[in-house]
């Protein structure tokens, strides 16, 4: 049984910016109250001392410390932040005691483990606990928790003594708040004893109900859908630590990055200028630049996006004029270099950036980025060492760098990886599983023929190229083993040939409709025992779930388990769907006799039984409620073969690699301070271990998964990240 807290807080610190770690140890932020439900079910408040609110809960306070000390177990909602919370701002300024790193859980954790929202308030909605998240929370937050605003009297003060008359409070400058201006004017009288937060004691009141209703929902959350399994609570505890730990920032760099971008935009704005005749002022006026562009009579772009763009560069309708100017305003958007600003935003004032991880940052389990996101990193484009590339950016000199690399914008990013540091004495050593979603979806289908490949240390790209081109393997290209290439990535999921077709477009490679079309078929045909898991499975779940029986498909297990619909992975971890459904529906596919018939039966939604009677095709079709990808709206969402294989194949991955991870925390030579999609990045100390037997420890095969060719390549060691 764990104690389930939650603190409210007011700071000058912005959390959405720098994060939770960033925002507890900023010297603004204080704790407003904290909530307690024991274990035991007595619930109670604590708050220290506010204007006309005398310290509530202190006894009680005293009594929970002693739980502590004791190594209770803790539990929030979104616990990185009360952690943060706890070491920086309760045990280093209030001298509370200290919570062991095994203490803390996580209602969040669960919530999401369970491909529920991981907001309270929707993971309570979509659960329909009895205790529901206040929403009248997010207004008082807003009025209570950031600084106010300077108002007329607070400017009156200051007229008052610095200009000798109070009615010219508008000449005094206003800044973004109170905290910013009780510290600008901090020599003028009476100015330090100004209010920086708003503090009605009906409104605090109202806070500290709102605190407790929040406990009371996290509470609701834990208790409907108990906690994560003891291996699962493993994987969690060391994503907690990673993002404790933390990763090391160059600020130097970044630094110099920042301020080498901005002296490039103010050249880039003024060439932007020059070039259109003062039409588009500056590169970020991109209304304005579509404006002008289209004006010019040469051709029409439909927006100003990054794809229209780049292709338009290799547009011959379109002058070298207007190139230019488009080649300029490509150089200036480009989004990585804002993460140099991210770095300084993040980072505590150890120089290290925290919180960088999301557990279970997707359904099937892996991880995702937050704050600077550097699953988001571009692979670089800059000739050479990643050494030499940051310590020609670090001299800060716009010439040197373009006559090293070219385009200083490109160098700018290309660098980006490099401003993540090893530790003093300490290496980062890395590694890249190779192919690891392609390996697990042979091993999971029984495809033998591509498994034999694989096993045998032959490169899959280049034989599925060679059954596409109809070549020897020996005589594939660079340009066929591209195309293999993104077949084996895309096309595993059922993937049709229109989207294969765009997805090749965005790497470079244009193919025709037919070669398109040609190449699904190719897949297909290789890989059959892939193509029949795609129906076997979609028909295994939708039987789980009308026959509310197990199910036992190939190395999967399915059964539904209350309001779940379970697929069980061969390591015993249960992806989960909420709230299933199976319906008798229209189906997309149909012959082309029939294609007709099937706009008209859409456009005027029949119902199954007359599109049956009218010799249509009809299908069960699946359903769940889940966080749509796109809308990010938690909603019922459609699922079909090819998406349930993408989500078992990477499922199984997470775990092959959550494993490993395990494995190195637990060998003390190496210990994950971040992944990045199927690559984890370590601390090892210098002159100690390798990097055979780093990739040794991660492609041990687990018992669960015997027969998995787990391979992992690229590994290296050393002072700066790269790719």
């Amino acid at each position: 049984m764990c104690a389930t807290i939650d603190f409210e807080t007011r700071s000058g610190f912005g959390i959405k910016r720098g994060g939770a770690w960033g925002y507890a140890e900023h010297s603004s932020t204080e704790v407003l109250c904290l909530a307690v439900r024991m274990p035991d079910g007595y619930s109670f408040l604590w708050h220290p001392h506010l204007p006309g609110l005398p310290e509530e809960g202190a006894t009680d306070l005293h009594r929970f410390f002693e739980y502590v000390k004791s190594g209770g177990l803790i539990e929030a909602h979104n616990v990185q932040f009360e952690r943060a919370i706890w070491e920086f701002v309760c045990v280093k300024r209030m001298g509370w005691p200290e919570v062991k790193p095994e203490q803390w859980r996580c209602s969040a954790a669960i919530a999401a483990s369970h491909s529920l929202p991981r907001a309270l308030g929707k993971a309570a909605a979509a659960l329909g606990t009895s205790d529901q998240k206040d929403k009248t929370g997010t207004a008082l937050i807003r009025k209570l928790c950031i600084p106010r605003s300077p108002l007329k009297a607070d400017c009156e003060l200051v007229a008052e003594h610095l200009l000798g008359d109070k009615t010219q409070w508008r000449s005094v400058v206003k800044t973004k708040d109170m905290l910013t201006f009780i510290e600008r004017y901090a020599g003028v009288p009476g100015v330090k004893d100004l209010r920086p937060y708003r503090e009605d004691v009906e409104d605090l009141k109202a806070l500290f109900k709102y605190c407790k209703q929040d406990v009371a929902a996290e509470h609701a959350i834990s208790q409907t859908l108990g906690p994560l399994t003891d291996e699962e609570l493993r994987v969690w505890q060391l994503d907690l630590e990673m993002n404790s730990h933390g990763v090391r920032i160059d600020l130097d760099l970044a630094r110099s990055a920042v301020a080498i971008a901005e002296h490039c935009t103010e050249l880039a704005d003024a060439e932007m200028s020059r070039l259109t005749d003062g039409a588009v002022e500056r590169c970020g006026q991109r209304d304005k630049l579509l404006a002008w562009i289209n004006a010019r009579g040469e051709s029409v772009l439909p927006n100003a996006q990054k794809a229209v763009l780049e292709h338009a560069l290799h547009d011959p309708a379109w002058s070298d004029l207007t190139r230019e100017v488009i080649q300029l305003r490509l150089d200036q958007a480009k989004v990585s270099v804002k993460k140099y600003e991210a770095m300084l935003r993040v980072a505590n004032s150890d120089g290290r950036a925290r919180g960088l991880l999301s557990y279970y940052g997707a359904d099937t389990g892996r991880w995702s980025g937050r704050l600077i996101q550097p699953q988001n990193f571009p692979r670089g484009t800059a000739p050479g060492s990643m050494e030499d590339l940051c310590d020609v950016v670090l001299t800060g000199d716009v010439d040197y760098i373009e006559l090293m690399y070219g385009g200083v914008m490109e160098a700018l990013s290309s660098a980006l990886r490099g401003a993540i540091i090893a530790d003093e004495g300490h290496d980062l050593i890395v590694s890249d599983y190779s192919s690891i979603e392609a390996r697990g979806l042979f091993w999971l289908t029984d495809d033998m023929d591509a498994l034999r490949l694989l096993r045998g240390g032959s490169d899959i790209y280049i034989e599925m190229a060679a059954q596409i081109f109809h070549v020897a393997t020996s005589a594939v290209t660079k340009y066929q083993r591209q195309v293999g290439k993104q077949a084996i990535l895309g096309l595993g999921y059922q993937m049709g040939w229109v989207t294969f077709q765009a997805r090749c477009a965005d790497v470079g490679i244009e193919l025709t409709d037919e070669f398109s079309q040609q190449v699904v078929r190719t897949y297909r045909s290789v890989h059959h025992m892939v193509r029949q898991f795609w129906y076997r499975i979609e028909e295994a779940a939708i039987e789980a779930v009308r026959s509310k029986q197990p199910v036992t498909f190939g190395k999967l297990q399915m059964c539904v388990t209350g309001d779940f619909l379970c697929i069980y992975l061969p390591s015993g971890r249960p992806i989960k769907y909420h709230l299933p459904q199976v319906n008798w529906v229209l189906s997309k596919f149909q012959d082309d006799s029939m294609e007709e018939l099937y706009k008209e039966a859409r456009a005027e939604g029949w119902p199954v039984e007359k599109c049956d009677a009218h010799g249509l095709n009809t299908k069960w079709q699946l359903s769940y409620m889940g966080v749509d990808t796109y809308t990010r709206k938690y909603e019922r969402c459609y699922t079909y073969g090819g998406k349930l294989t993408e989500n078992v194949v990477q499922g199984l991955s997470r775990d092959i690699m959550a494993e490993a991870m395990l494995r190195l925390n637990e060998y003390d030579e190496y210990f994950p301070i971040l992944t990045v999609h199927d690559e984890v990045i370590s601390k090892v100390k210098v002159g100690v271990g390798s990097v055979d037997e780093y990739e040794q420890l991660l492609t041990v095969v687990p018992e669960w998964a015997k027969g998995f060719p787990v391979a992992a390549s690229d590994g290296w060691r050393g002072k700066r990240y790269h790719k």
